[in-house]
């Protein structure tokens, strides 16, 4: 009996341990393919492909996408988009925004298609504060390297310490191919999201503009999630351009022109009760000289 009792316990005890690794095979390959959206985030702006008018693989071209100018390097006359090219070794292809995305990100997932005959060596994710660096690939406030998988979405977290509001975006694939016939890879979209529980501020009006000398305009802002005790402010780096305030609901920046002509930068700041930037959005205005009063431009002052 006691011969019984224990063959009896050992097969239990071995049933009972491949049931728990396959339950935590499955677990993990579940968690692995799966992408986890936290309740705290929403969706806030979707990059889905539309043709644009280069069909090289060497070329780039600008398009605008929901508001947002992308300029990618690769063959955008097809969708999705496809990035790679012939005879290449350890090359960069990428994907860069020329327009700042005026949300709070916290993350982004990137759909990738087919990758067929054609190595990816890297895939980073870079984000910018403006621009020119966005452009020129310099500056970066993260710059992220996902591994690359090819048929997958690859999601993509900003790091607790960096600031992803108001920012600009490159996504780079190191590629190599040895054929000499173009291969490529699919980009099939890009899904950004921004959490939700966060201070966020941005422009719903154009953010840079112009003005003529002693004129005045009103932009719209949207603020969320202001801390207690906090404001809203404004600032503008050359008062002689142009001086702006807050309005009394705090849904408006009102800007006057002065009487000097250039380009003035602004920016509009949550601040907590501790009067700390929590979070910004920014712009530029753009003041230029009046014409001599009752004459329209092109007008002769002598005849």
């Amino acid at each position: 009996m006691k011969k019984k009792s224990i063959l009896l316990l050992g097969l239990a005890t071995l049933a009972m341990s491949f049931g728990t690794l396959a339950a935590v095979g499955a677990a993990n390959a579940f968690s692995g393919d799966a992408v986890v959206v936290k309740a705290e985030e929403v969706k806030a702006y979707e990059l889905v492909p539309e043709k644009g008018s280069n069909n090289t693989y060497a070329g780039n071209c600008d398009i605008q996408i929901n508001g947002i100018t992308w300029n990618l390097t690769g063959n955008s006359t097809t969708i999705p988009w496809r990035i790679g090219g012939k005879s290449l070794t350890k090359v960069d292809r990428s994907l860069y925004s020329k327009t700042a995305l005026n949300k709070n990100i916290s993350r982004i997932d990137v759909s990738i298609g087919d990758a067929t005959d054609i190595t990816v060596n890297s895939f980073t994710v870079s984000v910018f504060k403006t621009a020119e660096d966005a452009a020129k690939n310099a500056n970066a406030v993260s710059s992220l390297n996902p591994a690359f998988k090819a048929n997958s979405t690859i999601a993509v977290s900003k790091p607790e310490d960096a600031n992803w509001e108001n920012c600009f975006y490159r996504f780079a694939f190191n590629v190599t191919v040895t054929s000499k016939d173009n291969e490529y890879l699919q980009l099939n979209d890009a899904t950004f999201y921004e959490d939700s529980t966060q201070p966020s501020i941005s422009i719903a009006d154009e953010a840079d503009f112009t003005l003529t000398s002693g004129d005045k305009k009103s932009i719209s802002i949207e603020a969320k999630n202001i801390p207690e005790g906090g404001s809203i402010a404004v600032s503008v780096d050359d008062k002689d351009i142009a001086t702006a305030t807050v309005n009394a609901e705090s849904t408006a920046i009102e800007f006057v022109a002065g009487n000097k002509v250039g380009k003035a930068n602004y920016k509009v700041s949550i601040l907590n009760s501790s009067q700390e930037e929590v979070a910004s959005c920014s712009g530029s205005v753009t003041v230029k000289e009046k014409d001599p009063e009752g004459l329209s431009k092109g007008t002769a002052l002598f005849g």
